[in-house]
This record gives C-alpha cells, sequence and structure tokens, in this order.
C-alpha cells in the first residue's frame, strides 16, 4: 500500500469518512486562498485536492474554468504554488495532499523534478486527468 492510501485509510479510522476538498490555487487570490486552505483544515479536512490553473482544462466544468481564467488572468508562477504548499505544510505538517494538473503543467518544469519538489511539501497524490492511468509510466 503507498503512502496516501496509509495515510487516508488511518485519517478514515479515526472518523469513519474523509473529508477531502477542492481548492484553485491561487483563486481569488493567495492570501485568500491560503486562509480558505487553513480554514478547511482547522474545520477537520483530511486533506486537501489543489488545482493547479490551466488555460484550457478540458476534463474540468465551467466552476472551474472561470476560476482558473481569473487566476491566469495574472501571472501564475510555479514559484508562487510552492510557496503556498510551503505555507500549507507548515500550518499542518502531518496532512498530505493530492495536486490536480494538466500534462503540459507538468511537462515545462519537467514531471520527475516537480514531482520531486511537491513531495518536499507533503503532495502524496497527483492527478493528471488528460493522461491515461495506464500511460502513466511515460511521465517519470
Amino acid at each position: 500500500m503507498d503512502e496516501l492510501q496509509q495515510y487516508l485509510k488511518e485519517r478514515k479510522k479515526l472518523k469513519g469518512y474523509l473529508f477531502i476538498p477542492y481548492l484553485a490555487l491561487g483563486d481569488p487570490d493567495w492570501q485568500t486562498n491560503l486562509q480558505l486552505a487553513k480554514t478547511l483544515l482547522d474545520a477537520g479536512a483530511d486533506s486537501l485536492e489543489l488545482g493547479l490553473p490551466f488555460s484550457d482544462p478540458s476534463a474540468d466544468g465551467p466552476v472551474l474554468q472561470r476560476a482558473f481564467k481569473r487566476v491566469l488572468a495574472r501571472p501564475f508562477h510555479w514559484a508562487d504554488a510552492l510557496n503556498f504548499m510551503a505555507q500549507l505544510k507548515e500550518y499542518a505538517p502531518d496532512r498530505r495532499f493530492v495536486v490536480m494538473g494538466y500534462a503540459n503543467v507538468f511537462y515545462q518544469p519537467g514531471f520527475k523534478n516537480t514531482f520531486a519538489k511537491l513531495y518536499e511539501h507533503n503532495v502524496r497524490g497527483v492527478v493528471i486527468p488528460d493522461v491515461p492511468f495506464e500511460e502513466k509510466h511515460h511521465l517519470i
């Protein structure tokens, strides 16, 4: 069993369910986004799914498309996302997180390098909706 599965299994055992809300990173702004994340963690979120903005989120509906459009109307940098995750790790070092993003978001900085940096910030799962599960070996 991998680390994320074990973590979620242990969290579920504590209360009988899991609460894993989704946040579009940087929406409406980084400061508000961080406050929302902290509030959710304080309210009992077992993890957070952190959505990386993408210009053409074909697997997402209109709500996320609008959120990503708002974020991308300003400059978005990996350093900002990593800083956000570092602050989350500092605030809740016992929690593990999941990142959702499209393949192009990971491709530019490099999959292996990006995954290593995410791991440093307690990210234990990555959802890439535009890459079939059977093709995951091409990413690492």
